[in-house]
């Protein structure tokens, strides 16, 4: 929740029951410390909280929607015994969207979606990007044994190219692409993988190396030990909407960011800051690869990429507009 009366933007965060009794009963108890011009943040995927949430404490509420329920539904391919669970998730994004005074989305894509299949009006969506929380890597680095070994495996192999990949392992990402790649560079780049290694097929290029799981910590290192960072390699339509959480680490890291021509990347990132592929398909991500082998080329993606995220997409720079957008809700009448 946020107090209109303190100095700085406060956020208190509310472990919710799932069950809609200790539900209402919380907020209920919580109704009782709030201001009269608090204003309520509800988190996705929590959109069943909104409407309740209103109701019970009669404050201004912002849903911070990130990726709509309906679109995670089809997002995992839709079939018959899924459309009674797709209509649920579009009622419950409708009725979360309309008790909310202001939306905050991914992308200005994502905006108009989201305007025009929900009927909203745009004054009530803002674009809000992800970011990175920087401080989270800023925190004394204590590898664990683990990550030491790996580290000096990686080391004793050396590249001509060290290739980052983190992420979801999902539809849109483009393992397949993504290994084939490798294996067909096997003698020219080490590619380092923080995914669910459950996700990755039993067989990978010798050339691959998979972190199951990192803390910030380790992920800081990973990254400054990498020349370029891999973005999601598909043409998957998701991608026009979202903006993958590498594509800000990468700003943040200042690395070369490989990724296709989509939409949420170009919203964020001009030509010369990210290294956009002609082809989405091996061939083209192996002549990128190759490209990158000249380190002048990374060099300048590099430094763009870093101004580019310094001046627009840093924590600073999004809490800023975040609190400005907060001020302008909390200074108007809508109920």
């Amino acid at each position: 929740m946020l107090n209109a009366e303190s100095t700085h933007l406060k956020k208190e965060y509310l472990k919710v029951s799932p069950k809609w009794r200790s539900l209402i009963i919380e907020l209920l108890s919580i109704k009782k410390s709030l201001h009269r011009n608090s204003i309520i943040l509800v988190m996705s995927p929590a959109q069943k909280i909104t409407p309740i949430a209103r109701i019970i404490l009669k404050q201004k509420i912002i849903l911070d929607a990130g990726w709509p329920l309906t679109d995670g539904v089809l997002s995992r391919g839709l079939g018959v015994v899924k459309i009674p669970r797709l209509i649920g998730s579009y009622l419950m994004d409708l009725i979360a969207f309309h008790s909310s005074n202001l939306i905050l989305v991914e992308s200005k894509l994502q905006l108009q979606r989201v305007s025009r299949n929900y009927s909203i009006p745009r004054s009530r969506l803002t674009v809000s990007y992800t970011g990175v929380n920087e401080m989270a890597f800023s925190k004394h680095f204590m590898p664990t044994q683990d990550f030491v070994e790996w580290k000096e495996l990686i080391l004793r192999k050396p590249k001509k190219l060290n290739v980052i990949f983190r992420g979801a392992i999902n539809n849109e990402a483009g393992i397949e692409t993504i290994l084939i790649a490798a294996n067909v560079l096997v003698n020219e780049l080490n590619l380092v993988i923080i995914a669910d290694r459950k996700r990755l097929p039993e067989k990978i290029p010798s050339n691959c190396f998979v972190f199951n799981f990192v803390s910030e910590e380790e992920m800081r290192e990973l990254y400054r030990f990498c020349d370029v960072a891999l973005g999601q390699i598909s043409e998957n339509e998701r991608l026009n909407y979202t903006i993958p959480h590498k594509a800000f680490e990468a700003g943040y890291f200042a690395k070369t960011y490989i990724t296709p021509r989509v939409s949420g990347i170009a919203e964020i990132y001009s030509l010369a800051a990210v290294y956009f592929l002609d082809e989405v398909n091996v061939r083209g991500l192996v002549e990128a690869l190759k490209t990158l082998y000249d380190k002048e080329i990374r060099f300048g993606f590099e430094q763009q990429i870093q101004q580019e995220y310094n001046d627009n997409l840093s924590q600073s720079v999004i809490a800023s507009r975040f609190e400005k957008e907060v001020r302008t809700i909390m200074g108007s009448n809508t109920q």
